[in-house]
């Protein structure tokens, strides 16, 4: 069971395993929505420099968990080493 700051992919995760790594990116930015909005100038200005606030969100076993990051303070998105995102 995830914790309340984890948020798991719905139970079709299976799913995922067949999208390519563009594609699991989009989703996971629509599942885990960033606080772009909530954050201060200082955590936007870092996300611009390269500077992000990675979790790693609980993916339910279908991909290994440091495969993919998500940025909390901007809509990046990292899967085995790249960077999707505006």
């Amino acid at each position: 069971m995830p914790r309340n700051h984890e948020k798991a992919l719905p139970p079709s995760s299976a799913a995922y395993q067949g999208f390519s790594d563009a594609a699991l990116a989009e989703a996971l930015a629509k599942l885990a929505p960033n606080r772009v909005h909530e954050s201060s100038w200082l955590k936007n200005l870092l996300c611009s420099l390269g500077l992000h606030r990675w979790h790693y969100p609980n993916l339910g076993g279908s991909i290994p968990p440091k495969e993919v990051r998500v940025c909390r303070w901007c809509p990046k998105v990292k899967v085995r080493g790249v960077l999707y995102g505006e």
